[in-house]
């Protein structure tokens, strides 16, 4: 299982916001109730208590034991629509602080993503095949006990999953575990990088 602390995890998200210089607000007025820095903590707060929005913006009532600075808990859809507004990069870091544990084996699995949803019936009357659509591409890596998403690389292409590997295996997400991951990967090149 995972040890941390939330005051550690708090610390080292602080941390990489200021590596990446994210501004402390997105609007020019600074008219939100909730700074893109809070917003950030409680992305990676989120994935790290695998919640839903709305257990999620209940559980926020401990935030002042976090050391966050919010007068008060999000309303749930406050946050989903804040988290949408992340940048993908960003995305990647916090997701990457909020796996860091200790599983000793780690599961890699590349997906699609459909980037459009159109009905059936406004395809056939458009003539339009949506099997032809463009698809997004995410590799996962996830703690196969804590089921923490260790690190996600997306793009916006279809390509083979060992060319996303490198950019994987920079993060650190496969040093010393055993990893799992499906016949798609079995090949030497991607033994060796891992």
């Amino acid at each position: 299982m995972c040890t941390f602390s939330y005051n550690n995890l708090v610390a080292e998200t602080r941390k990489v916001i200021q590596q990446e210089n994210i501004p402390k607000h997105w609007s020019k007025t600074r008219n939100e109730t909730f700074d893109v820095h809070a917003i950030c903590i409680l992305f990676v707060l989120f994935h790290v208590e695998q919640k839903d929005y709305r257990k999620f913006a209940a559980w926020l009532a401990v935030s002042p034991a976090l050391g966050l600075d919010l007068k008060s808990a999000p309303h749930w859809t406050a946050v989903e629509k804040a988290f949408k507004r992340l940048p993908p990069r960003m995305i990647r870091k916090l997701v990457q602080i909020s796996g860091q544990c200790s599983d000793r084996t780690v599961s890699l699995d590349p997906t699609y993503y459909q980037l459009t949803n159109p009905s059936k019936g406004y395809c056939k009357r458009i003539r339009r095949d949506p099997r032809k659509d463009k698809l997004l591409k995410v590799s996962v890596v996830v703690g196969t006990i804590s089921q923490l998403v260790l690190d996600v690389y997306v793009r916006a292409q279809e390509r083979h999953g060992t060319r996303d590997v490198p950019k994987l295996v920079k993060s650190g997400c496969f040093q010393d575990k055993i990893t799992v991951a499906d016949k798609e990967f079995d090949s030497e090149r991607f033994h060796q990088q891992i």
